[in-house]
C-alpha cells in the first residue's frame, strides 16, 4: 500500500532576497525624485505625473504587443520578421484613414458617445483586417517562395528587411500627392502635404 508522506510547510516569510530588492529600488526612487521636486527639477503637479504614468503604460503595451508578436513568429517560423512593425503601422494608417476619410471625424467636432463607439468599433475591425491581408500577401509573395526552395535563414533575413524599407518607404508617399512620376495619386492618409522635417541647426544670418 503506497503511502504519501506530507512536508509541512510554514508561511513562507515576505523578507526574500526579491522583495528586499523591489523595496530598495523603490525607496531609492523614491527618494530621488523627492530630491527631484524639491530642487524643482521635477514636476510637482500631481496631473503631470498622472500623464507620464498613462503614457509609460501606453508605451509599454505597444512594446510588449511588437515583442509578443516577434516571439509567436520567431517561436513558429524560427525566423526574425524585421517587417513585423510595419504590419501594425498598416493597421494604424488604416485606422487613421478610417477615422479622418470614411468617418470624417475632424479636430472640433467630436461625434456623440453612441457614434464614437461605433466609429472605434468599424475602426478596429478594418485596422486588424488590413494588419491581416498585409500579413497573409507579404507571406504568400515574399515567404512562401524561399520556403519551397529551402532557403537558408539568411535569405529570410535579408527578405525580411527588405520587405521592412518597401512597405515603410512606399507609406512616406502617402500625402496625396505625386511623386517620382507616379501616374496616380497616393491616398492623404499621412495627411495633405509632404512631411517637413524640423531644423535641427540654425544658422545666423
Amino acid at each position: 500500500m503506497a503511502t504519501t508522506e506530507r512536508i509541512a510547510t510554514g508561511p513562507r516569510s515576505p523578507f526574500n532576497g526579491k522583495n528586499v530588492g523591489w523595496a530598495i529600488g523603490l525607496v531609492a526612487v523614491a527618494g530621488v525624485l523627492t530630491i527631484g521636486i524639491r530642487n524643482g527639477t521635477c514636476p510637482s503637479s500631481g496631473s503631470i505625473w498622472l500623464s507620464y504614468f498613462i503614457y509609460g503604460l501606453r508605451s509599454g503595451a505597444i512594446y510588449a504587443m511588437v515583442a509578443l508578436g516577434y516571439t509567436m513568429v520567431y517561436g513558429v517560423l524560427q525566423l526574425l520578421n524585421f517587417a513585423h512593425s510595419e504590419i501594425f503601422m498598416i493597421g494604424t494608417f488604416a485606422a487613421v484613414y478610417t477615422i479622418k476619410g470614411l468617418f470624417g471625424v475632424q479636430e472640433g467636432h467630436a461625434p456623440t458617445a453612441v457614434d464614437l463607439a461605433f466609429i472605434l468599433l468599424v475602426t478596429m475591425v478594418l485596422a486588424a483586417a488590413a494588419s491581416g491581408v498585409t500579413a497573409v500577401v507579404m507571406e504568400r509573395v515574399a515567404y512562401r517562395p524561399l520556403r519551397r526552395r529551402g532557403a537558408s535563414r539568411l535569405a529570410y533575413l535579408i527578405t525580411a528587411i527588405g520587405v521592412s524599407l518597401v512597405l515603410s518607404n512606399l507609406f512616406y508617399l502617402l500625402d496625396g500627392r505625386k511623386h517620382l512620376g507616379i501616374p496616380v495619386a497616393w491616398p492623404a492618409i499621412g495627411g495633405n502635404g509632404a512631411v517637413v522635417f524640423a531644423h535641427t541647426i540654425s544658422q545666423d544670418k
